[in-house]
């Protein structure tokens, strides 16, 4: 057990530290980072208690192949997890499981450096509404030198900001996965907090590259767009679109769905999909209320 209770400085620092463990770690109430480990390989850290620091929570700087589990940082002043480089090898292989940030005065979890970057039912919400910054997103991946992302599941939601934010920051992220994640923004509720500011559920830098998104679930107040083809119309990446997929319950009312693509794809998909391959076309009164519905 470690507790930095009220640390004049960095509560714990761990730097050149490999192939070790840390359980039930608190480090709250410092006057800069809670947890710092800088140039550390294969770290195992789990039940870690960040909260109420000045500056991060739990701030990777430089370091690989380490897992991190039941990690969680509150109300730090400027974000509540950070992954970045100081000049170093950069940030690789790094996996959270069952983390999160919560009530950061800047975004919850900042990205700026890291290759093969795992987050399994991670969230990040609920930024502090007396905070100096305009606009604050749950998480943000931004630079070129990050690479390889995989968000599985967990939800982010931004406050006057982004739930999730793909920026370009002299460059931006390429190969980026969001998996059955939910994203939200608060902004629309918080126009009359005195910081402004608008949000999307998700928001894609034009510059990205290779950004999946599978079943997501956008709570944002503006995800929507012109036409109503959502985020990647709205962005301007819709032509980098392979495949869109779309239910035709919920909000059309009826049941089924459909895919559109190119036609080379869309004819795989019918020749090699079993699920496919061994369904029933939709009778002709469910089509015809889906195509009156679509044009309402």
């Amino acid at each position: 057990i470690l507790n930095s209770l009220g640390a004049p400085f960095i509560g714990i620092r761990l730097a050149n530290v490999d192939r070790s463990t840390l359980r039930r770690v608190l480090a709250n109430v410092c006057l800069d980072d809670g947890l710092q480990l800088e140039d550390c390989d294969w770290i195992t850290a789990t039940d870690l208690i960040c909260d109420e620091n000045a500056l991060v929570g739990l701030h990777l700087i430089d370091c690989q192949n380490s897992r991190f589990v039941n990690a969680v940082a509150r109300n730090n002043d400027l974000n509540g997890i950070k992954i970045e480089t100081n000049g170093g090898a950069g940030c690789h292989s790094l996996f959270f499981v069952n983390c999160g940030a919560e009530q950061s005065r800047g975004d919850n979890i900042f990205v700026s450096n890291a290759r093969e970057l795992r987050l399994v039912n991670t969230w990040a919400k609920d930024q502090e509404s007396t905070g100096t910054n305009t606009a604050a997103a749950g998480l943000v991946l931004t630079g070129p030198n990050v690479k390889n992302v995989r968000v599985i599941g967990g939800g982010f939601v931004g406050h006057n900001g982004h739930g999730i934010n793909i920026a370009d920051n002299s460059g931006a992220p390429d190969g980026v996965e969001l998996l059955g994640v939910t994203l939200g923004t608060d902004a629309a509720e918080n126009h009359g907090n005195g910081r402004g500011g608008t949000g999307y559920g998700l928001s894609i830098a034009a510059a990205a590259t290779d950004v999946t998104v599978i079943g997501g679930e956008a709570k944002g107040n503006a995800t929507g767009s012109i036409t109503g083809a959502g985020v990647a119309e709205r962005d301007g990446v819709l032509d980098g679109i392979d495949i869109v997929e779309c239910t035709l319950g919920k909000a059309i009312g009826v049941m089924g769905g459909y895919i559109a693509a190119s036609a080379a794809l869309c004819d795989f998909v019918r020749s090699f999909a079993s699920g496919f391959i061994f369904s029933t076309a939709l009778l002709p009164a469910v089509a015809a209320g889906a195509v009156f519905a679509a044009g309402l």
